[in-house]
């Protein structure tokens, strides 16, 4: 079992009361070894109530903490041309870490602190026209009520794109790729009003702030897949249950909207949208429509047909990412536990080689624009998350290119190459 305790007011006590239990497992199997002293003995938290539990030697927090503090990096964005990493990773003052985003420019490299405020920012990306500028999220005490930003990675200004007293979301950048799509929803549900619960969809140019469409949406649950070329509507999902998702165009002018899927009297099931083609008629959507698995598809809007990609594959696509120009896109699916990338050329939804690591379990995918650069983080029983990149079209006569690492885990002092590897047990009931 891996403990990642990351709140630092209640890591103390509940280390504690860990290793008082594991002492007291190991107190039952042994009756050999003398008691420790009173003087050198863990003293339990007021709070916590003990009977017949034997004393734990005070030398055995000491030993095990290290485990505890263990970091990981986790991928936020690239620029596009895939050389330089937005990564997010815990800073700050011992006991007083957040995450935060930095930046990486080279394997090895130090990571470059972007954001310092008190509260963690989880989550960010370059602004595809300009990555001298970024966009993220931030909430305030831990409300939920997130706020959209841009800052400015040269002067270090940040600016708010969104008003406060609602829960705003960032989602995909259009064409040109100087603005973005923002989700805001009323905190207060009284303020919602007689209607109920609406979502604001707005598409809002980034350096400037100037909103260059807006839409209310009824209920909740609607985000942005995709913009169309001319920035005139959004293709849109809308989550209504684990079971349950929607598909829809939406005019950003009218506030006309059209479901797209599933269409009228075709059962409900699941369906993610998230690019679209270059005709502006398909896009590409993982459904469970078709089976028991949520798998991905190219889906042509004219004709209502379905293309498969990843149908042969029997696991759920969790994740995915495409190259901006279409030619390839990666689908991270999750086998027995395991992220597995698989990258396919998109003209004509046929598998490509993508030699990673035996083992490796991928979270998280980018492409470059162009397709050539694949960048991922990736955990193993040896350490928390790191973001390594793969180039996929080495140069002429080169060999093969190996992944590498670029972010490594912090694994506080502790040699974890003897780590057991991960290893599928078969249940047999």
């Amino acid at each position: 079992m891996k403990l990642n305790l990351k709140d630092a007011r209640l890591r103390r006590s509940r280390t504690a009361c860990v290793l008082l239990c594991v002492a007291a497992a190991m107190g039952a199997c042994s009756t050999s070894a003398p008691a420790p002293s009173a003087s050198a003995v863990v003293t339990p938290p007021p709070a916590l109530t003990m009977t017949g539990v034997p004393a734990v030697p005070a030398s055995l927090p000491a030993r095990v903490g290290p485990y505890t503090e263990f970091r990981g990096a986790s991928l936020a964005d690239i620029t596009p041309d895939g050389r330089r990493l937005l990564a997010v990773w815990r800073a700050g003052a011992k006991g007083a870490e957040r995450a935060q985003l930095h930046l990486s420019d080279a394997p090895g490299q130090a990571l470059q602190q972007v954001t310092t405020a008190e509260e963690p920012t989880r989550s960010g990306n370059f602004l595809p026209a300009d990555p001298n500028f970024i966009v993220f999220e931030r909430d305030r005490g831990g409300n939920e009520a997130t706020q959209v930003y841009r800052r400015d990675l040269k002067t270090a200004q940040e600016t708010a794109l969104t008003e406060p007293g609602q829960r705003c979301d960032a989602g995909t950048f259009n064409q040109a790729g100087n603005a973005v799509t923002i989700t805001c929803a009323k905190v207060d549900a009284a303020a919602a009003g007689a209607g109920g619960a609406t979502n604001a969809l707005s598409l809002v140019e980034v350096k400037t702030g100037r909103v260059l469409g807006r839409v209310d949406l009824p209920g909740t649950g609607w985000w942005a897949a995709d913009v169309s070329p001319d920035d005139s509507w959004v293709l849109v999902n809308r989550y209504i249950s684990a079971s349950q998702s929607e598909v829809w165009r939406v005019d950003l002018s009218s506030g006309q909207r059209q479901r797209l899927l599933p269409r009228d009297g075709e059962p409900r099931a699941v369906h993610f949208a998230s690019t679209l083609m270059q005709d502006g008629q398909g896009f590409l959507v993982v459904t469970d429509r078709f089976g028991e698995f949520r798998q991905a598809f190219r889906y042509n809007a004219a004709d209502h047909r379905f293309d498969p990609i990843t149908a042969d594959v029997p696991w759920d696509v969790g994740s995915a990412a495409v190259s901006k120009d279409l030619r390839r896109a990666v689908f991270v699916t999750n086998e027995a536990g395991v992220g597995v990338a698989r990258l396919y050329d998109l003209a004509n939804l046929k598998p490509l080689p993508l030699a990673l690591p035996r083992g490796t379990n991928v979270s998280s995918v980018r492409l470059s624009d162009d397709g050539r650069r694949l960048v991922y983080t990736s955990v193993s029983p040896s350490a928390p998350s790191e973001i390594r990149v793969l180039d996929l079209e080495p140069t002429a006569g080169s060999r093969p290119s190996t992944p590498a690492l670029w972010v490594a885990a912090d694994t506080a002092g502790i040699d974890t190459r003897a780590f057991s590897p991960v290893e599928s047990i078969a249940w047999k009931s």
